[in-house]
């Protein structure tokens, strides 16, 4: 942003920059911000896009349509799941905090 207030780079230009990243599928920006666990390969998703591919085409007449498989990189990370903090541990926090005069 400060590249565009010293009008080094204008906002489509930033915008086109970015928009490239995100269309990226393959990239950690785009990875990132879809929430995913990683970055899957490329053959790791057309081994399950031909996988749903491949259970659609061996449904019976008239069966709903299966649904999607889940892709293992769409999980969340784990160090993105809130930390479990138990009674003990918080209250250990709390001494910790009074000691140290932290409110």
């Amino acid at each position: 942003m400060d590249r565009i207030d010293r009008q080094e780079l204008s906002y489509t230009e930033l915008t086109a920059l970015v928009d490239g990243l995100i269309d990226d599928h393959t990239s950690h920006t785009f990875a990132s911000l879809s929430g995913w666990s990683y970055v899957p390969s490329p053959a790791e998703v057309e081994f399950y896009n031909g996988l749903d591919a491949k259970l659609a085409m061996n449904r019976r007449k008239n069966q709903p349509t299966p649904p999607r498989i889940k892709r293992p990189w769409e999980t969340p990370r784990e160090r993105d799941k809130p930390p479990a903090v138990d009674a003990e541990a918080q209250a250990r926090l709390d001494r910790l905090k009074a000691r140290l005069g932290i409110t």
